[in-house]
Order: C-alpha cells, then sequence, then structure tokens
C-alpha cells in the first residue's frame, strides 16, 4: 500500500510539474518569445524553432523532432502526429495548455515579423493580421462615430445627448436612460465591443474574398487596383518588402528570410537570370584563379 500511495504522489508531483511548465510557456508568450518553444500535436511532443516560423507558416521548414534529423512543416507535423484529417492545422498544435489558433487570435503569439513578412495568406474568417484589425476598426469608429468622441473630451451627459450616438445605441438594443454613470459607460463600452466584433466578422470575409479574387482572377484584381489608383501603392509596399529583406540579408539573418527569398525568385519569373548571372560569377572567379596559377608559373620559371 505505501508503494502504491508513493507512486501516486510521484505522478500527482509529475502532473503537478507539467502544469507549471505550460503557465511558465504561456507567460513567456506575453512577456518575450523564445527563440525554441516546446510544442505537441496529439501524444507528438517537438521544438519549434520560432525565428523560422514565418507567414503562412504550415509550409515552414521550423518544427524539429528528435528522430528527424531535418526540420520538418507543421503540415508534416500533424501528418506525423495523425492529425492531418482537421482542417485547423493552427488547431491541432499547442504550446502549452493553449492551441495556436487561440494564442494568436489573443496576440500572444504571431509568425517571426509578421507585419513586414506577411504573405497575404495568413487570413481567415477566425484571424485578422494585427495590423489590419487595428487599422480597420479605427478607420471604421472613426467614419461610423465621427462625433460620439470628439477630441474636447466632453462630459458623459454630453455625449449621450449626442442624435447620432443615441440612435447607434438604440440600434445596438441599449437603454441610455437615466442610469448612474457608471452603468452608462459599462452599456458604452459592451456596445461598441459588440458592434467591433460584429466588424471583425465583416472584415473577414472581405479580405478572404479579396485574397481569393487576387489568387484566381489576377486580371480581374488588378484592372480594379488600377481603376482605384492604388497599383503604384501596393508595387511600392512590394518593393519596400524587398528591401527589407535585403537588410536582412546584409545583416547575416538569412534564416529568416531565405525561403522567402526563393520564392520571390520563382514568383517572378526571374530564375533563368538569376542561374545566368550565377554562372557568370563563377566563370569570372574561373578566369581570375587561372591567371593567378599562370603567374606564379611564370615567375617560378
Amino acid at each position: 500500500m505505501l508503494g502504491i500511495e508513493g507512486g501516486s504522489d510521484e505522478s500527482t508531483q509529475k502532473q503537478i510539474k507539467t502544469e507549471l511548465t505550460d503557465e511558465e510557456i504561456e507567460l513567456d508568450l506575453k512577456n518575450n518569445v523564445p527563440e525554441i518553444i516546446p510544442i505537441q500535436c496529439g501524444t507528438l511532443t517537438a521544438k519549434m524553432h520560432t525565428n523560422l516560423f514565418v507567414c503562412p507558416g504550415i509550409h515552414q521548414h521550423c518544427i524539429e523532432l528528435d528522430c528527424e534529423p531535418d526540420l520538418i512543416t507543421p503540415k508534416a507535423f500533424t501528418i506525423r502526429a495523425n492529425k492531418d484529417r482537421q482542417k485547423d492545422w493552427k488547431a491541432s498544435i499547442r504550446i502549452g495548455k493553449s492551441n495556436l489558433r487561440t494564442l494568436m487570435e489573443m496576440k500572444h503569439f504571431d509568425f517571426h515579423n509578421h507585419q513586414t513578412f506577411c504573405s497575404a495568406k495568413c487570413q481567415s474568417r477566425n484571424y485578422i493580421a494585427p495590423s489590419l484589425l487595428d487599422m480597420e476598426r479605427d478607420e471604421l469608429l472613426a467614419r461610423h462615430l465621427p462625433t460620439i468622441i470628439p477630441r474636447t473630451e466632453p462630459t458623459l451627459g454630453a455625449l449621450f445627448k449626442n442624435p447620432q450616438f443615441s440612435q447607434f445605441i438604440q440600434s445596438a438594443g441599449t437603454s441610455a436612460g437615466t442610469s448612474a454613470e457608471s452603468a452608462q459607460t459599462s452599456q458604452l463600452l459592451s456596445t461598441i465591443q459588440q458592434f467591433t466584433k460584429n466588424e471583425q466578422f465583416r472584415i473577414a470575409a472581405e479580405t478572404n474574398a479579396l485574397m481569393t479574387k487576387m489568387t484566381t482572377q489576377p486580371m480581374v484584381f488588378w484592372g480594379e487596383m488600377q481603376n482605384l489608383g492604388i497599383s503604384e501603392q501596393i508595387i511600392d509596399q512590394m518593393v519596400e518588402t524587398l528591401n527589407a529583406m535585403r537588410m536582412e540579408l546584409k545583416n547575416g539573418q538569412i534564416e529568416n528570410i531565405a525561403p522567402l527569398l526563393s520564392k520571390s525568385i520563382a514568383s517572378l519569373g526571374v530564375c533563368d537570370r538569376v542561374v545566368r548571372t550565377i554562372r557568370r560569377r563563377s566563370s569570372i572567379s574561373g578566369i581570375n584563379r587561372f591567371s593567378t596559377e599562370e603567374d606564379i608559373n611564370l615567375k617560378q620559371t
């Protein structure tokens, strides 16, 4: 009996230790994401190299398995764990107690340098890029509620006398009434949160439609961008991204941008030009090496 009880205590201690480790992991994610973090998919455990987890993530070689000599992708990781039938790969992979999707939606975890190297393929109904979400939310509130929160900071009583604000509150099913200021403030925050949440789903749906048109109907997409007069602005953003990758490459941060550079070369159709440049450089190096050897032989004779 004593041996059984002792084994039970030991098992409990191990369980507690695991839970504490999970809490420590989640705490680290909130404060500072480490370069390597333990992950789990089903019963399979591994390590993720966060600096290689580049948007959109699913096909990035960033996961280390003890039994594998090379890094594998999150997609391959879910296949090894027999979870590949699940459509949501982010929900299949866990970091600590939470799955990857939950952590990303709560902004506790994200792709490496996401705002700079966003592939525009990470959009889904449940996840919106952080820069897009913040920008759209601010623009939305500024567009629909122009006089609700003026810069002069009026009193709460004057705020509720605003006819546009009253109409907005009534349409959302709330009541301004004559309740205390604390209750009014709570109602205001609740209404704006619900309003923002609905807009997030709308923005996500519009973003998905836009991304689909860009990939499946490129002629239509770029024709519309030209008509809107923003095609050059989009190309400028692409150039800025390439310049940022150039700087990282010059600074020796090859692992961060190597996959993106290779994909860019293939997408732009300049593989032949790159190969010719490499061959030309190799040919020049060979000529220089031959000339140097010939000069040495002449001096010796």
